[in-house]
């Protein structure tokens, strides 16, 4: 806010002042591309509480509220089907392509099996897929007539536990 405001003393701004400021930061990011709207919500908090404290030891008469800003997605597109097919296709080549050299042979032995499970069950890198022991896997309930093979019990995750059904049919034919 200091490039913006320069010297301007915080009794000074106005509600308008926020909304102009916030238009400026939506221009001013690296490399010269514009910041993410979730990089412009997070540079935020410290100017509200700034303000928040300035109101609350009567620097300032008034209470500055900024405006929620909308988020602006940048969220990368799924991989096609097409994609998804050429991704596995080529998995055991670029593998075995490293054959003579065992640790990166292990390497990308390894990242090809995390790239499948990741991809046929729906565990999201990350804390999902750091948290998986083998008391994880777990047979089927036999209740459940349309699932075969094992289910996996997720422990930690974006939303807490949960149980994934991999996709065994397509698991099994590679």
């Amino acid at each position: 806010p200091v490039a913006y405001w320069n010297d301007r003393s915080i009794d000074e701004l106005q509600q308008a002042d926020l909304s102009d400021f916030i238009e400026w930061r939506k221009t001013q990011g690296r490399n010269n591309l514009p910041p993410a709207s979730g990089t412009i919500r997070k540079d935020i908090v410290p100017l509200r509480q700034v303000l928040k404290y300035a109101f609350g030891k009567k620097y300032i008469s008034y209470k500055l509220e900024f405006d929620p800003i909308k988020n602006n997605s940048r969220r990368r597109p799924a991989f096609s089907e097409e994609e998804w097919h050429k991704i596995v296709n080529k998995l055991p080549e670029w593998a075995s392509k490293a054959k003579n050299h065992t640790r990166h042979y292990r390497d990308r032995f390894y990242l090809m099996h995390f790239v499948l499970m990741i991809g046929y069950t729906g565990i999201r890198p990350g804390s999902e897929s750091r948290s998986l022991t083998w008391k994880s896997l777990n047979p089927v309930d036999p209740d459940l007539p349309d699932r075969e093979g094992f289910s996996i019990r997720v422990s930690k995750g974006k939303r807490g536990p949960r149980t994934v059904y991999p996709n065994t049919k397509i698991v099994a034919s590679l």
